[in-house]
């Protein structure tokens, strides 16, 4: 995902994040895992998610899997995500 703060590597981060195509919030907590400088601006970071909600893991599975068609991703590029800790 794309966030507009650089995150430290093995930091241990709370988040929201919007998922357009479930149009939910969940909430995770986890790892990163990855932070690299986007060429749009921002950072694409990886999380290694260590607290979701079991059914919202299994809905974002879901989701990620729908977007990974070309149609798919042009409708939903971005999520929304917003820090909690």
């Amino acid at each position: 995902m794309t966030v507009p703060l650089q995150m430290p590597l093995h930091s241990r981060v709370s988040m929201e994040i919007y998922v357009p195509p479930l149009d939910k919030t969940i909430s995770v907590r986890g790892e990163v895992v990855r932070c690299i400088a986007s060429a749009a601006g921002g950072y694409e970071i990886g999380l290694r998610f260590e607290e979701i909600d079991p059914e919202d893991r299994l809905a974002l599975n879901h989701s990620i899997k729908r977007s990974r068609s070309p149609k798919e991703h042009v409708r939903h590029r971005r999520s929304w995500w917003r820090r909690v800790s």
